[in-house]
């Protein structure tokens, strides 16, 4: 044999290798072998959910956030969640608004898009017993209980909802403070459900800026709450190990 068609042979030979190394990568993700081998991958991080500005001022002017310094923050579906650490814990945090379903949306657009283990949940809240939760106090539920959606009228509202509680008054009805309940038209999830169908642990805190039916709070007392309920949140979060990847 002519060293031509040896040369032509190692030739073939060096490209059917090539080849056939190339068609070992992933069909489903090209990169997916070069981030396993480099650890690049996604790091998984703890999801905090926050309803007000009050909350998001809370944090940010604790000094504890620091954002991520390549990709600090990703726009979805109308929603902006902000990447980082918190006291050196991976987080991502989002501002979901005030009404429920707002808050299911987000935390399940973070829980679908992110490599998230756990979600925390921080803000203020009104108290429902003025002489045992006082403001600056931070409340964590033990138990939450999802039994529908109700828009509650307060006592001797002249728009009256279905559900009266004087009806259930013993010995005899009568009139209650707690006026009646009618049923949201508007179906709701709320941030707990949205957690627990995805089989996500989640823990709730809420600092106590009024009393639940009675007069709001101002913007000040808002924001204490808020800024109590993060400092207990930032306690818990230094408190549990951060989950981490197998690559890593």
């Amino acid at each position: 044999m002519s060293r031509i068609d040896l040369a032509v042979l190692l030739v073939l030979g060096l490209l059917l290798v090539t080849a056939k190394q190339s068609m070992q990568m992933s069909l489903r993700n090209p990169n997916a072998e070069i981030e396993t081998s480099s650890c690049k991958l996604a790091s998984l991080r703890l999801g905090l959910v926050l309803r007000s500005d009050n909350s998001e001022k809370a944090l940010l002017d604790s000094d504890f956030f620091e954002p991520d310094s390549e990709n600090p923050d990703v726009d979805i579906a109308g929603r902006r969640f902000h990447v980082g650490t918190l006291n050196k814990t991976p987080i991502m945090y989002v501002k979901t608004g005030t009404h429920s379903v707002n808050v299911a949306t987000a935390v399940k657009t973070l829980l679908l898009t992110f490599h998230i283990f756990g979600i925390i949940f921080f803000g203020s809240s009104g108290s429902l017993d003025k002489d045992i939760l006082m403001p600056g106090d931070v409340a964590v539920p033990k138990a939450v209980a999802f039994t529908g959606v109700w828009e509650w009228k307060k006592f001797r509202s002249k728009n009256r909802g279905k559900l009266v509680f004087g009806d259930f008054n013993y010995p005899e009805n009568g009139e209650n403070l707690l006026g009646t309940a009618e049923q949201s038209l508007m179906h709701q999830l709320l941030i707990q459900q949205t957690s627990l169908s995805n089989k996500k642990l989640f823990v709730v805190l809420q600092g106590v800026s009024n009393v639940a039916g009675g007069k709001s709070s101002n913007s000040g007392i808002k924001y204490i709450a808020s800024y109590t309920a993060f400092l207990a949140a930032t306690k818990f979060i230094n408190s549990i190990p951060t989950p981490r990847l197998a690559c890593e």
